[in-house]
Order: structure tokens, then sequence, then C-alpha cells
């Protein structure tokens, strides 16, 4: 197993062209991840065997009023600062990979192709808003009530 992690938002076009790959190896892989056309909205990544699903997950804390962010203790505080980017906030990806003989290498290498290029990520928000994004709606009506 392995874990993958990138600061930078997933383009939602090319990400949208790997789920239709096989991933050899791969037994399950699950974790949460960023859409460069969906910034505000932190997604769930859950894959096992066929069966690959996406979903808003929650807002990301960096999207939210501060006085409404609900950390109720210190450690809940720390872990928040600790992961905390000046420009980006909380805004990450982290996705756990588990299988048999998979490579890593390569699956790092199909993942990498998805996050925006620099040029992309120079672009910013609003920019990133007018992206190409064929991934099906969110229902949001469960996160945001």
């Amino acid at each position: 197993s392995f874990v993958y992690r990138h600061r930078w938002p997933f383009h939602p076009k090319r990400l949208a062209q790997q789920f239709n790959k096989e991933w050899p190896g791969v037994l399950r892989s699950k974790g949460f991840f960023w859409l460069a056309s969906r910034p505000d909205i932190q997604a769930m990544w859950s894959h096992a065997g066929l069966s690959v699903m996406f979903e808003p997950l929650a807002p990301w804390y960096a999207s939210t009023p501060e006085d409404e962010w609900g950390l109720e203790t210190d450690e809940e505080r720390a872990g928040l600062e600790a992961r905390w980017d000046p420009l980006l906030g909380d805004r990450q990806t982290e996705i756990v990979f588990i299988g048999i003989d998979m490579d890593e290498d390569a699956i790092r290498s199909r993942l990498d192709s998805c996050v925006l290029t620099g040029r992309e990520f120079e672009k910013g928000f609003k920019k990133w808003l007018q992206f190409t994004d064929p991934l099906p709606e969110w229902d949001m009506s469960a996160i945001l009530s």
C-alpha cells in the first residue's frame, strides 16, 4: 500500500479520462481530493474492484467562514494548522492505494498527469471554474444543509 498526496487540484477533464481506465493491481483506493473546477468542496474518492465513486464530502475549511469551522479541541485546531497552506488553506489530495503487485510509480505518474500544470495553476481559482468538467454533478444538499 502507499499514499498519494498532492497540494494542487486535479484538472476535471484529465481526471475523468483516467476513471475509465483500469488500475492494475489496485484492490482498493480511498481518500479525499480537490477538483479545480469545484474548489470549495472536498471530494471523497472510493474505489473497489470495478466500482469507482467520487462524491462531495464537505466544504473545505478554507472556503468556510472561520466562525463556522466547529473545531472543538486543541488537537483538531493543531491538526488543521499543521496542514494549512497560506494560499490554499486545507485543500489537498490524499488517497490510499491498497493492492497486489501495484506499479506505484505508474499510478503516481497517472495521478500527477491529472494535477494542474504550473501554467494552469497560475491562472487562479476564477479561471479554474471555466475548465471543462465532464464529471457528474454532485448532489450538494446533504453537505450544505
